[in-house]
């Protein structure tokens, strides 16, 4: 497992390096529902005044 704050950045490395090329690559991001709750609302506009 990894983390990283830009998931593009995981996958040119795995490519680079050739791990994707023997390994199944599967990018998930890692928040919780709050967060992207939040998120979606700032996207939007929601909630704001």
């Amino acid at each position: 497992m990894l983390y990283g704050i830009n998931p593009h950045l995981i996958e040119t490395f795995a490519v680079d390096t050739g791990l994707a090329s023997f390994n199944t690559l599967r990018i998930v991001p890692m928040h919780t529902f709050a967060e992207t709750v939040e998120r979606l609302k700032q996207a939007h506009g929601i909630g704001q005044g």
